[in-house]
């Protein structure tokens, strides 16, 4: 019989992946028609599974038997419980232990089957809320209570135990993201799978009787919990390290075929990997990605392709497109199977066939073009998986929509796609849409006709919908309203969001969008109308405290939630920081997190306070919590690195804006104090990608002197060393192309990197190779980052560094070139009346000088000697102010050194 169990088990979550319904083996039918003793009971299971596999889930909670055996207690213990939701859900979770403890008196089979029946109503209860809140279509459903209560007489106010449900929902303080249907049936689905499992640990007799598969249901109704928070939860968090996927697999090789095994094995880990994507762990979520993609047999790869975006483009250019390779044979099945399950189409939701810009790039057709692969479902779950992920670990730029295109369009290019796979392709697009403005209505019209489609019944049936809908990071349907407004808003269409943020119940949306139409007084007189209505709801008091910016609104929030909505202190904590007073943010932004630990946002906003009142210990841990459940906040790493930078630790600072920069990418700030540390911690090539960058985004308005000057000090101190052995070669002096010696610095010491006669040792001779590479190298990049500064921005300094740079590179005629300009670029400062630019110019004329006389000597040549000493006289007399001053006498014996030579040459 335990195999017959493990049957019904696997019929049912097969029914919400592929939506494939499987009867029960005959072998498993004789086992259960032979149980007399428990009929009944194996009677109303299977009506149960029956219904869930229909999605008649109402029939399946209000079945007769079920009624009877489940919920009727043999004393009536209902009576007294029916004036709260509170005390009638207690009497549910009580009836529900009860119902287990009295099957653990019983031997064989019947124990296991009652366990099973508890599981099955709380999937039925599950799969409702999923249906009117995430998948559609949203039809109406009868409340909870009539389930239990047969003979329900009491006119009892559904709304009020609604309001209850979602206080319970909402957990560790957080609010929830618009309203939410059917909230009593999730919070008994919990009562049954997760309350049930949590007995089972204290109780190793249950844990035996217990469903192998209500690890997997519980691990999903407190997905669904989490999924309709506006925050994450930490203690559902640790919840969710006790519902983990392993061990699952050796339950489900009893007469199954192999696909079905790959599957239920995939979906477990794909579903994990949404739970950790939901959590901020990446890392681990593509761990979890990966290993169902290996489950399903898929072989991903990117390529390059001509092709065509425009309606009207002329010529092909490249586009990035994604290969799926995988086995045909298993995909047939699933392909002929859906011609049974009415499988969505992309003609389905198209909102206009005569756009400029194409949904799907047309190709350009090859002789070694294959057919493309008809995938299964399941790999097309897999391959959008495989898109959140690329979205997640790529910096919030225009390129991660580009990076993301090729795995949302080998999605939407199928012949085939089950309901919710369709339009989770179609939501990543439109996001994607969203953010280019030639798309962007068009993106409005798609994300309006995926919202009818989901709460409208036209377009697929219950079952269809269900199908992989726990394995796609799909919305729910509050969510994706939401995001139409705030759509709405952005398209500048303000008086139709507003009347959908007033039906979820998104006051602060609510308020804004009243701002924008200079109605605040309107938003005040609904919020005031509504606390009428519901003077103890929270959400309620921020939202006036909002718009009256009075924070005794938010203390009210915080007293009538019982100290338990975490955005009350939130509100307090930015008050009391707008007005400078850091260390009472600190404690109200502690006290919202003591709720709820897993606010990234908040750990930043602490970080922030904390950072302000100079706490800096606590700000680096605000921040380090801050980054570690949100590994992509670039400004949270920033501030890491900021701190670090000041207390001087160069090497952690390194780090942090390394990782910053990963996501912020657009801050010259950012890449100009990433320079900074890259040079203390001597990372070279480092420091001049970041100053490249600087340039870039400051338009050359940015040289960084003082970080050139450091890159000149270690090309000069390397030049400078002095190594064993004879390995110095002569470099160019003359007339040779400036970009040629620049282009061939790496291997200007190609003659001694050559020898083969060398008296040193092997040992030696590498270490001298390596220090001439490496001098070279950045002796290279140094000279061509000079090169691009003194185009971007050509002032004295820099003019002066790149004759620095020419004159170690042996090179006195470009060396002198950059000298004169430098010394021209000083000469209109007015330095003759002041003595430390007069000390600035005379250094360069002292530097010209020298580079002059050096010339001179090799070549004969008296013409620059001349100049030089016009120069020299020049300030001589122009500088007597500064007679005194050391340079002064300097100048005068350049002067005369400049003189004899030239009489020398005479």
């Amino acid at each position: 019989m335990a195999e017959g169990l493990t049957s019904i088990e696997i019929r049912l979550l097969v029914c919400s992946l592929t939506g494939a319904s499987a009867t029960p083996l005959p072998s498993q039918a004789h086992s259960v028609a032979s149980c007399h003793e428990t009929d009944t009971l194996q009677n109303a299971i299977h009506c149960l599974v029956s219904s869930v596999e229909r999605g008649d889930f109402a029939a399946a909670l209000s079945s007769r038997l079920v009624k009877s055996m489940l919920w009727q207690p043999h004393n009536s213990i209902w009576a007294s419980s029916r004036n709260t939701a509170h005390e009638f859900y207690d009497s549910v979770r009580a009836r529900i232990h009860s119902f287990l403890d009295c099957s653990l008196d019983s031997n064989g089979v019947l124990p296991q089957s009652r366990a099973l029946l508890v599981m099955i109503a709380g999937i039925a209860a599950l799969l409702a809320f999923w249906q009117v809140n995430v998948t559609g279509p949203c039809v109406s459903f009868p409340p909870c209570r009539t389930f239990v209560i047969e003979d329900d007489k009491q006119i009892l106010n559904d709304k009020e135990w609604n309001t209850w449900a979602v206080k319970q929902l909402m957990v560790d303080g957080c609010d929830l993201v618009g309203l939410c249907t059917l909230p009593q049936y999730l919070v008994l689905a919990k009562i049954l799978l997760l309350d049930s499992f949590d007995l089972a640990q204290t109780s190793p007799s249950l844990k035996k009787i217990l469903p192998s598969s209500i690890t997997w249901w519980a691990r999903r109704a407190l997905l669904a919990n989490q999924l309709i928070l506006a925050e994450r939860s930490s203690s559902m968090c640790t919840l969710f390290t006790t519902l983990k996927p392993e061990g699952f697999q050796a339950k489900w090789g009893i007469n199954l075929d192999d696909e079905t095994i790959n599957i239920l094995r995939g979906a477990a880990q794909l579903e994990y990997g949404f739970v950790e994507y939901a959590y901020g762990h990446i890392d681990q979520a593509r761990s979890y990605f990966e290993a169902a993609r290996e489950a399903c047999g898929l072989e991903l790869a990117l390529t390059g392709a001509l092709g065509f975006r425009t309606a009207h483009q002329i010529d092909p250019k490249a586009q990035m497109v994604l290969v799926a390779s995988t086995q045909l044979e298993h995909v047939s099945k699933e392909v002929e199977q859906s011609s049974t399950t009415n499988l969505s189409t992309d003609n389905e939701t198209e909102v206009s066939t005569e756009e400029d810009i194409l949904i799907l790039p047309r190709l350009v057709a090859t002789d070694t073009d294959e057919p493309r692969k008809q995938l299964s479902g399941f790999q097309q779950a897999v391959i959008l998986a495989q898109c959140l992920h690329v979205k997640k670990s790529n910096p919030d730029d225009e390129l991660r929509g580009w990076q993301m295109a090729p795995y949302i369009e080998a999605v939407d290019s199928q012949l085939h796609s089950h309901f919710l796979i369709k339009r989770c392709c179609q939501l990543l697009r439109i996001r994607w849409e969203c953010t280019r403005s030639r798309t962007k209505q068009r993106a409005l019209l798609m994300l309006e006709q995926l919202v009818e489609d989901v709460r409208g019944i036209a377009s697929s049936g219950v079952r269809e919908r269900m199908c992989y809908a726990f394995c796609l990071q799909f919305p729910t349907l509050s969510v994706l309203r939401k995001e139409l407004a705030e759509m709405m808003v952005s398209c500048g269409l303000v008086g139709e969001a507003l009347q959908i943020f007033e039906e979820l119940e998104l006051w602060n949306s609510l308020i804004d969008c009243y701002c924008l139409l200079g109605k605040k007084a309107a938003a005040l007189d609904l919020i005031k109308e509504r606390l009428k209505q519901q003077p103890d709801d929270p959400r309620l008091w921020c939202a006036l405290g909002d718009v009256t910016l009075n924070e005794d609104c938010y203390e009210k929030a915080w007293e009538v939630s019982k100290h338990r909505f975490g955005r009350a202190q939130r509100s307090l904590g930015r008050s009391a920081y707008n007005k400078a007073e850091y260390v009472g943010s600190m404690h109200h932004w502690e006290a919202a997190l003591t709720l709820n630990s897993m606010h990234p946002d908040g750990w930043f906003a602490l970080g922030s306070a904390a950072l302000k009142a100079r706490e800096l210990d606590k700000a680096v841990d605000a921040f380090t919590r801050s980054v570690q459940l949100e590994p992509e906040n670039g400004e949270a790493w920033n501030n890491i690195a900021a701190i670090h930078m000041t207390r001087k630790k160069s090497k952690e600072a390194f780090v942090a804006f390394k990782e910053a920069l990963k996501f912020k990418r657009a801050s010259w700030q950012m890449w100009e104090n990433y320079a900074h540390v890259a040079l203390d911690v001597q990372n070279f090539g480092q420091a001049i990608e970041a100053m490249n960058m600087v340039l870039d985004l400051s338009q050359g308005k940015r040289n960084m002197v003082d970080c050139l000057n450091k890159l000149m000090e270690e090309v000069e101190s390397l030049y400078n060393k002095e190594a064993s052995g004879n390995r110095v070669t002569s470099l160019s002096t003359g007339h040779e192309s400036r970009s040629d010696d620049l282009e061939q610095g790496v291997v200007a010491n190609e003659g001694i990197l050559n020898r083969s006669s060398s008296p040193l040792s092997t040992g030696a001779a590498n270490a001298i190779d390596a220090h001439a590479t490496e001098r070279e190298w950045l002796a290279a990049r140094v000279g061509k980052l000079l090169t691009r500064v003194v185009q971007c921005s050509p002032d004295s300094a820099t003019w002066g560094l790149l004759a620095r740079w020419h004159r170690v590179r042996g090179d006195f005629t470009m060396c002198a070139e950059a000298l004169l300009k430098h010394v021209r670029s000083l000469q209109g400062s007015g330095w003759q009346h002041n003595e430390y630019q007069f000390k600035e110019l005379c250094l360069a004329a002292l530097q010209l000088c020298d580079v002059y006389m050096e010339v001179a000597s090799n070549t004969g040549n008296k013409k620059d000697l001349y100049s030089v000493q016009m120069l020299l006289r020049n300030l001589i007399k122009q500088g007597e102010a500064f007679s005194n001053v050391e340079i002064y006498s300097s100048v005068v014996k350049h002067l005369a050194d400049v003189q004899q030579a030239i009489q020398s040459l005479k």
